[in-house]
């Protein structure tokens, strides 16, 4: 079983918005278990999240994207701002609570 936290952002005109937190469990059997506990640390890391990502986009909004924030330190993802902003996308952040809440990838849904 692995825990992890997910963080569910939506891009809007006004920025970034965060629109769900939640603390999730994996299973050997693929089966997601809802905890119902989140931490000070982890709304701390949302906050964060909620400033560091009002200046990104993302390089392709239409396919399934995952990008390792650590190497790339949320650099290479500027450009397409403009035409995300315009569609209703939603971007899930999977932390992994054996790393130290560190950010570990993007899913672009």
């Amino acid at each position: 079983m692995v825990p992890y936290t997910l963080l569910t952002l939506k891009f809007t005109d006004s920025g970034v918005k965060l629109i769900r937190l939640e603390s999730r469990v994996i299973s050997k059997g693929r089966q997601n278990k809802s905890l119902e506990r989140t931490s000070d640390k982890l709304t701390k890391a949302a906050r964060q999240l909620n400033v560091d990502l009002t200046n990104l986009s993302l390089h392709n909004a239409n396919a399934m994207a995952y990008v390792d924030l650590e190497k790339c330190q949320l650099r290479k993802l500027t450009r397409c701002l403009k035409s995300i902003r315009k569609q209703k996308v939603t971007i899930t952040v999977r932390i992994s609570k054996l790393k130290a809440m560190k950010i570990s990838q993007v899913g672009i849904r």
